[in-house]
């Protein structure tokens, strides 16, 4: 119960986020941005088109984002409309027309949060090809980085999950 009061929450957050378009109680706006920084012994950039900062000055709306990972062993490149980046926490929220590869992987969802619990969670029409042409269609998926383990969920009970693999 308590995961999906929290996911609830996050559901709650992400819809806000994606109906509050820029431009609301702006107190700073800024073009072309770059924000780097590290996360669990990771590297990560943030570019933007269009940056804004509003009441809580940690919080930055993006539109147009670009975020690249540097984990130990591949680069992820996430790409998405409209997103928000926590500089305190460094958390990263994207949405809206979400893409991320790390070359051979291609994920496709409305939805991508990086989390600083060293988590992704991947969620809303969710689209994973790969290069050996396996695939899989989810409402959700978590992936915890420490553990290399993914979750793959449905929101409705009533429905599976799609998954072709090939070796």
């Amino acid at each position: 119960k308590i995961i999906e009061n929290k996911y609830l929450k996050e559901n709650i957050l992400q819809k806000e986020m994606a109906e509050n378009k820029l431009g609301a109680n702006v107190k700073n706006e800024f073009e072309n941005v770059t924000y780097n920084g590290e996360n669990a012994g990771n590297s990560f950039t943030v570019d933007a088109v269009k940056a804004e900062i509003r009441e809580d000055e940690n919080i930055v709306h993006m539109e147009n984002m670009l975020v690249t990972i540097s984990l130990t062993d591949k680069e992820w490149i996430i790409d998405c409309e409209v997103g928000k980046y926590n500089k305190s926490n460094y958390n990263i929220f994207c949405s809206q027309n979400v893409k991320a590869t790390d070359g051979k992987t291609i994920v496709y969802s409305q939805n991508l949060d990086l989390l600083a619990d060293e988590s992704a969670r991947i969620y809303n029409n969710v689209v994973i090809f790969d290069e050996e042409e396996s695939n899989l269609y989810a409402d959700s998926v978590y992936y915890d980085f420490k553990n290399k383990a993914y979750t793959v969920n449905m929101f409705s009970n009533n429905e599976s999950v799609k998954i072709k693999l090939i070796k």
